[in-house]
């Protein structure tokens, strides 16, 4: 829709005999109103009401007798334009257009150049081009198409994408350009010399611009500055004569080994982090009728992980990770992660394999895990975990772990023996916090072992000598340094913050005990060194060990407290 006046003002100069153009100036003045508009496209003045003045172009030329060529040029000053189309706006400032040409023997050619500064903006990004410059030449030939070749040069351009919070500095172009493309046309340069996020140099973007008849290429390379030896390839075609030909992206990155890279150093990322090994991947992506559509490749080899604030650690990672609908972050189902050990303050996991898949940017279903821990394993199946929660309940089935090698690493020192037990352990997360179902582990039926725990006075050390309990934990920690069972049984719970542990075995100590049964107070009494009796008939020792929940997450080194022991 458009209501327009256009006037043209002007005088030249003929000659009558022959008849000749000689000398024209002239002003071609448009005025559109307030705006102009085709489509959902609009065209406006930045300040109509202030800058009322319409659009002109002033016309000259002349014509050289003994050549006979006629010389021309046109010059226009553009105010401050505003184009809109739906939440996009762009701002086009002080265009300033130039055109010098001749005419002769019915062979037309110009130069002609435009210059001017844009800005653009929406909801999701911003862009600030304040230098632009194309030149180009324009030419014709009796009944020829018009030719036109040039150059286009843009300098000390910005761009900042507000959801990802990445800016770019310094983006700057020059390429040439061509109405009808040809071989002949030479390769053009783009860049970018500073990419960040939230002050953080990422690295910076070389790249050239080919054409091949009407075909255009850009190629890019990445080069980060946050990452050492870090790169990736780009490249981006179109065809312009073949609109079904849809346009392609491809990138690669090619394999780069990181050595300790620090994972704090990224924005929102605050905790002291570090991730190593080799790193390589490739996307295609085509941008057709539904939008941009691709897949992509990526893979970890040999990595290692580590958080040392919290005595985390991770090595021997392998995975590759497929993700096949782009730009949707989802990847395959089962895709794979090895490790071959990893380390949570004392809990040692000697290697593993992870099922998952990545379902989108904020879930992650973990399928199936399967973790090496105390000399046996432990499976668990369907967790899914989203940027609000965990997943509520997860079940550990355990198989043939061994007891000894499972006391030692909840913290339980010189603890060594025979014998394994299997079961479930229930775990439920609220509230943020961890706890532990009752779960029951227990030694395979008809297989027994052996425990020794050679701590001189693991159990006694926090009691008195003069309190009945003293005696009995003294029976039983003697009990326990060697001890033969029949039969075993681990359950964890969790009361409140604390996790409590209980032990129970059937069997009888492997060497006759130095003590002696009062049957009247119920309490045992060490025998002296040199009285050769003692106690080896079979028996049941129940142990419940208790102490704070946040010792079994990593935040201290030993159990602090052992509270309670009951035969």
């Amino acid at each position: 829709a458009m209501e327009a006046e256009v006037d043209l003002t002007g005088d030249a100069e003929f000659g009558l005999s022959p008849f000749t153009r000689k000398k024209f100036h002239g002003t071609a003045s448009f005025s559109a109103g307030s705006s102009l508009q085709y489509k959902d496209l609009m065209f406006q003045k930045a300040d109509a009401k202030s800058d009322p003045s319409p659009l002109a172009v002033l016309l000259s030329g002349f014509r050289d007798e003994k050549s006979g060529k006629t010389q021309f040029n046109a010059k226009s000053s553009i105010p401050h334009l505003v184009a809109q189309s739906g939440k996009t706006t762009v701002d086009i400032m002080a265009p300033v257009f130039e055109l010098y040409g001749t005419m002769a023997d019915g062979k037309v050619t110009a130069d002609c150049s435009l210059r001017l500064a844009i800005k653009t903006e929406d909801e999701n990004f911003s862009a600030a081009a304040p230098n632009v410059r194309i030149n180009a030449k324009i030419s014709k030939k009796g009944g020829e198409q018009f030719q036109l070749t040039g150059n286009t040069k843009i300098s000390a351009a910005s761009f900042t994408h507000y959801g990802s919070k990445i800016e770019a500095e310094g983006v700057h172009a020059d390429f040439p350009m061509a109405l009808l493309f040809s071989n002949q046309l030479g390769a053009g340069k783009f860049g970018c010399n500073k990419i960040s996020r939230m002050d953080v140099d990422l690295g910076e973007i070389k790249g050239e611009i080919s054409s091949k008849k009407e075909k255009i290429k850009f190629s890019a390379d990445f080069l980060s500055a946050f990452l050492p030896g870090f790169t990736a390839s780009s490249t981006f075609s179109f065809s312009l004569a073949s609109p079904a030909e849809h346009p392609l992206l491809s990138v690669t990155i090619p394999p780069c080994h990181l050595s300790d890279l620090a994972l704090h150093d990224f924005p929102e990322t605050s905790a002291e982090t570090y991730l190593s090994g080799l790193i390589k991947g490739q996307a295609d992506m085509t941008f057709n009728e539904n939008g941009l559509t691709g897949k992509a490749n990526f893979s970890l080899q040999d990595g290692a992980f580590s958080y040392p604030d919290k005595n985390i650690t991770v090595s021997g990672i392998d995975t590759a990770v497929s993700l096949p609908h782009l730009p949707q972050l989802q990847s395959s189902p089962a895709q794979k992660l090895h490790f071959s050990s990893a380390g949570f303050k004392n809990l040692q996991v000697d290697g593993g394999t992870l099922i998952f898949k990545i379902e989108s940017a904020n879930s992650f279903f973990l399928e199936q895990a399967n973790f090496n821990w105390a000399e046996g394993s432990i499976h668990t199946y369907a967790l899914r975990f989203s940027e609000k929660q965990l997943q509520p309940d997860m079940i550990f089935y355990c198989n043939q772990l061994k007891l000894a090698t499972l006391l030692s690493q909840l913290g339980i020192k010189n603890v060594t023996g025979d014998g394994t037990v299997n079961g479930r352990i229930p775990v439920t997360f609220s509230d943020k916090k961890l706890t532990f179902a009752e779960s029951f582990l227990y030694s395979t039926p008809g297989q027994g072992g052996t425990i020794q725990i050679g701590e001189a006075d693991f159990l006694t050390k926090a009691l008195s000598k003069n309190t009945p309990q003293f005696s009995q934990l003294d029976f039983a920690q003697e009990a326990l340094r060697d001890f033969s069972y029949s039969w075993a049984k681990l359950n964890l719970i969790t009361e409140n913050d604390t996790l409590v542990l209980k032990l129970k075995l059937d069997g009888k100590p492997a060497h006759p005990l130095p003590f002696s049964y009062d049957a009247q107070s119920g309490n045992f009494r060490r025998l002296g060194k040199n009285n050769a009796q003692g106690m080896s008939r079979p028996i049941r020792l129940d142990a419940n060990f208790r102490f704070p929940l946040n010792t079994l997450l990593g935040y201290d080194k030993n159990i602090r407290e052992l509270l309670e022991y009951v035969q």
